[in-house]
């Protein structure tokens, strides 16, 4: 059975219908476990705003920032009506929104490239990680854009995935797709090997 990290766009929480496109998606989707992260969005750019301001220290913003995720995390087991959970479910299939601070504890002592406490280093890159760490077979970036070219370069030049990522999607062997979840239709930008 597939497991899939699925990142939710902390843009996309402006979508009155964001349970129902959401499901929809899902019900496209091959059987699996299906593990729900959500980004930092607009709670993570008042983070970085405030750190603009007084010039944090990187650790402790960068733990600020995992915390939004976590805030969105709830809001979107809520809305969803899915288990929140820190663990990936043993069993499935399974869809379910994972709060990632647990697993971020570990995170550093683990093997693999470990995640670097800087703004370079977004929901994106922790999803990337957490393919690793967990042995997914896919990850799923659902976002509120539609990416104007393929390459991975090219993503990150025009700010769809954080500067990092490259780093840590390529240590992993899941398959990978970019989705504007804000299209009337789904489609896949780009797929990793």
């Amino acid at each position: 059975m597939k497991l899939r990290i699925i990142k939710v766009g902390g843009s996309l929480f402006d979508l009155a219908d964001l349970p129902e496109r959401l499901g929809a998606w899902l019900k496209q989707q091959a059987p699996g476990v299906n593990l729900l992260v959500p980004g930092g969005g607009a709670l993570a750019d008042c983070v970085r705003r405030y750190d603009a301001t007084f010039a944090m220290d990187e650790a402790y913003v960068h733990g600020v920032a995992v915390a939004t995720m976590r805030l969105l995390a709830s809001i979107l087991s809520r809305v969803c009506e899915l288990p929140l959970v820190d663990e990936p479910p043993t069993i499935g299939p399974a869809t379910v929104v994972l709060d990632v601070r647990r697993l971020m504890l570990r995170e550093p002592a683990a093997p693999g490239l470990a995640l670097r406490a800087t703004w370079d280093v977004t929901s994106d890159s922790i999803c990337a990680r957490l393919t690793q760490l967990l042995a997914a077979d896919e990850l799923w970036l659902l976002k509120s854009v539609t990416p104007a070219a393929a390459g991975l370069e090219q993503l990150v030049q025009e700010g769809i995935v954080d500067p990092e990522f490259p780093h840590y999607i390529a240590e992993s062997s899941a398959t990978w797709q970019v989705i504007n979840l804000r299209e009337p239709t789904w489609r896949d930008h780009r797929a990793g090997p």
